[in-house]
């Protein structure tokens, strides 16, 4: 893995997104302080007794001490894929989210939330299912590939941006046969 020290830069192409876990340990061997950005359909906070998986590492991330996140940004988060009790706890950890709708309605207004971001996280599952059918968690609503463009354009305007994972792509289920490989 490169070392983020030297201001190296490290992407990541599929895979679940526990391995944000990974990413996040990178920066905690260097007791570098962070700010993640995730754009995701859904919340994966996890159960406190739950063990580390693709639906709960956030949580782990949150809870583990010593803690090296600063700042926690959601970005297209859906609300029926979201309990109620999620949100208040996004809300109670002064943690920044960003509804689908809002997103949709005011993109030029995320553009700033990249300019501290370290790492950021992209599950393919946020975008719409006909423009991203590349994912088991597939969904019918969710971003236009447009919008996704423009996001991730918006990040790499950023400077602070060291690592960059792209998760939840599966090749066998790329029917447009345009892999990413």
């Amino acid at each position: 893995m490169p070392n983020l020290s030297q201001q190296y830069f490290s992407d990541y192409f599929g895979g679940s997104q526990d391995l944000i876990y990974g990413q996040y340990g990178a920066y905690k061997q260097l007791a570098q302080i962070i700010n993640i950005t995730n754009i995701d359909a859904r919340f994966d906070l996890g159960e406190p007794e739950e063990g580390l998986n693709s639906q709960s590492y956030l949580g782990h991330i949150i809870m583990e001490q010593p803690n090296y996140l600063f700042n926690y940004s959601h970005i297209g988060h859906q609300t029926y894929f979201t309990g109620e009790d999620a949100i208040e706890k996004m809300t109670k950890l002064y943690f920044d989210s960003y509804r689908l709708g809002y997103v949709r309605k005011e993109m030029q207004d995320i553009e700033p939330v990249f300019r501290n971001t370290d790492l950021l996280s992209f599950d393919i599952a946020s975008i719409r299912n006909c423009d991203a059918m590349a994912t088991y968690l597939a969904a019918p609503n969710g971003l236009y590939a447009e919008e996704a463009c423009q996001l991730t354009f918006y990040a790499g305007l950023s400077e602070k941006v060291t690592s960059f994972g792209v998760h939840n792509y599966v090749p066998s289920l790329d029917i447009s046969k345009t892999r990413l490989n």
